[in-house]
């Protein structure tokens, strides 16, 4: 009943407002119902669709924050990047330092080199040419004897007969000698072959054959195989086959140049200060991370475009907030001794939740128990992966979480994609919204375009009748 009354009193309306024929804007006025009918619930509708779009630009800003936690984290995983190590040689003729790792060992060490590793030479009578025949064409076997100690004998078979051919046998062989071609003169093509052997004493050989290429010839031996002898620190006799010692002072690579007129000494420093600037780069992340939940959970802020765009999804952002304080205030799963977590070096939490530090406390730690700091931190491990079964230490255990949070199954993308797909449903409502909305303009279109027809006709008929009225009174006022 209400409708009809209300539909009557609209006509009643346009009838006043038309009088005596059109001039009124059909138009606008089926656009006026229309949208008193329709807007009210589109608006209410996109106003939906625009809360959600800004909560979606707010689970952005809490991902790249959780993330900028996660890289302050990453500095603080590996051993190597908790301090830095460095090498000092007073004299760098015989000996240098190549490289100085995480697990270098600080301290002064005295060193002397009394002899260099070399390998064993032998060289073979000279041919015309590298193409010459050594033995009339024919292939030949050359017999191989590798080691010191206890000689490891081999066959090589040399299937052409050239000096270029015994180089090819004898590098494609599994003997560990390395051959060749030397031109002596280079006016001429005269070749040697040249044939060394492994370093170290136990890289002697000898090499033998028919025809007799010259290798056993004693004019022809060049160095011999030996070891490379040094002393550290008064410990005499210290021998590799090598001149790089790579297991003489854990984390260090050392190569002999020269033997040593005198002693050298080196001096390994470690600058721990490296691991103070990473803890205070984690405090400061994280407490941005804090600012920036509670900015996000509060609506009544403006200090930021996303303050407030997660007002209405605080259970999915406290979480998230939640999980990682856990993570960074958490017991190492690698504790050394009274260090068991950042609390214990001088990292506590105030009455907002923001992170202090205490630098007397963190310098202390740092100094007197720099390894149990370390483990806890790191595992005391290089480039431990997430899926390595040991413990991995507080920095790694709380990127593994906060990797949850924001991975592609993770909390902040499930809670991403589930508000996509709610303005999805509110845009196909809203397009619905907006049919029902061209109908009903479409309706009130015709209904009016019809009713002016007959007000038309209406003024017609009256202006007819009127006429007659008019021409009747004429007749009647002549007569």
């Amino acid at each position: 009943m209400t409708e009809v009354s209300s539909a009557t009193d609209t006509t009643n309306s346009i009838m006043q407002a038309l009088d005596v024929g059109t001039g009124i804007n059909i138009k606008d006025l089926a656009q006026s119902l229309a949208d008193a009918e329709n807007k009210p619930n589109m608006d209410r509708i996109s106003d939906k669709i625009t809360q959600r779009e800004t909560a979606i630009s707010g689970y952005g800003v809490l991902s790249n924050s959780v993330k900028s936690v996660k890289t302050a984290l990453e500095a603080l995983n590996d051993l190597g990047e908790l301090s830095t190590k460095a090498a000092t040689l007073s004299s760098t003729t015989s000996i240098d330092v190549t490289t100085v790792n995480s697990t270098a060992i600080a301290g002064n060490y005295s060193m002397t080199v009394s002899q260099l590793a070399s390998s064993q030479q032998l060289i073979s009578n000279a041919s015309a040419s590298s193409s010459t025949a050594l033995n009339s064409g024919s292939a030949f076997d050359i017999s191989v004897a590798v080691g010191a100690t206890s000689p490891v004998n081999s066959t090589i078979s040399v299937t052409s007969d050239t000096p270029a051919g015994v180089v090819s046998a004898i590098n494609e062989s599994s003997t560990g000698l390395k051959a060749f071609l030397v031109q002596e003169n280079s006016a001429s093509t005269s070749v040697k072959i040249m044939v060394q052997g492994p370093s170290g004493a136990e890289g002697e050989f000898t090499i033998s054959s028919t025809p007799n290429l010259g290798f056993s010839t004693n004019g022809n031996a060049l160095p011999t195989a030996q070891n490379a002898v040094m002393t550290l620190n008064g410990l005499t006799g210290i021998q590799r086959s090598s001149n790089e010692f790579t297991d003489l002072i854990p984390g260090t690579t050392v190569k002999l140049k020269a033997t040593t007129g005198s002693a050298v000494s080196l001096s390994i420093s470690e600058d721990r200060s490296i691991a103070k600037t990473s803890i205070q780069a984690l405090v400061t992340a994280y407490n941005d991370f804090e600012t920036t939940v509670d900015e996000l959970l509060n609506q009544d802020s403006t200090n930021f475009s996303y303050s407030g765009s997660l007002s209405n999804d605080s259970s999915t952002t406290r979480l998230v907030k939640q999980k990682v304080a856990d993570a960074i205030k958490a017991t190492s799963s690698t504790q050394s001794g009274t260090i068991k977590g950042l609390i214990d070096i001088g990292v506590s939490s105030d009455r907002y939740g923001q992170l202090t530090v205490d630098d007397t406390k963190l310098d202390a730690a740092l100094a007197s128990n720099f390894s149990d700091v370390a483990k806890m931190l790191s595992a005391n491990t290089d480039n431990q992966t997430v899926y390595d079964t040991a413990n991995k230490g507080l920095a790694t255990d709380a990127i593994i979480i906060l990797d949850d949070l924001t991975s592609a199954n993770g909390t902040i993308k499930t809670s991403t994609d589930s508000t996509t797909k709610t303005i999805d449903r509110y845009k196909e409502q809203l397009e619905k919204l907006e049919t029902r909305l061209q109908k009903a303009y479409d309706s009130y279109i015709e209904q009016f375009s019809a009713m002016e027809s007959l007000v038309e006709t209406l003024n017609s008929t009256g202006d007819y009748l009127t006429g007659q009225f008019k021409a009747m009174e004429n007749a009647y006022n002549n007569n």
